[in-house]
């Protein structure tokens, strides 16, 4: 279980950089549209937000609570596109189409 920490704690060090944690959503999101692994791409939106500083700190720039936050991490709820967008505003980034 220590390697599985030391391995998250850098994990997140690394997505504390704005560039780093926009390409590892990206990623995400491209994995999630092959698969539609909906709790991976949560958990990598989690990731991201727990490097900058957690859901509460989250919660208040994007005018969510923490508790909806968590919701959407479980992938027990089906957020709307305007509810990532707040969370993604939150975190300087936003949601792009581009051609395939």
């Amino acid at each position: 279980m220590t390697n599985h920490r030391e391995f998250k704690d850098y994990v997140i060090d690394k997505l504390s950089d704005p560039e780093m944690a926009k390409e590892y959503l990206k990623v995400s999101l491209e994995e999630y549209l092959e698969d539609n692994d909906k709790v991976a791409f949560y958990q990598a939106l989690k990731d991201v937000i727990d490097a900058r500083g957690g859901a509460t700190a989250i919660s208040k720039e994007s005018a969510m609570s923490r508790q909806n936050l968590y919701k959407i991490f479980s992938g027990k709820t089906n957020p709307r596109v305007e509810t990532i967008g707040h969370i993604l505003h939150s975190l300087g980034l936003t949601l792009t189409i581009k051609t395939i």
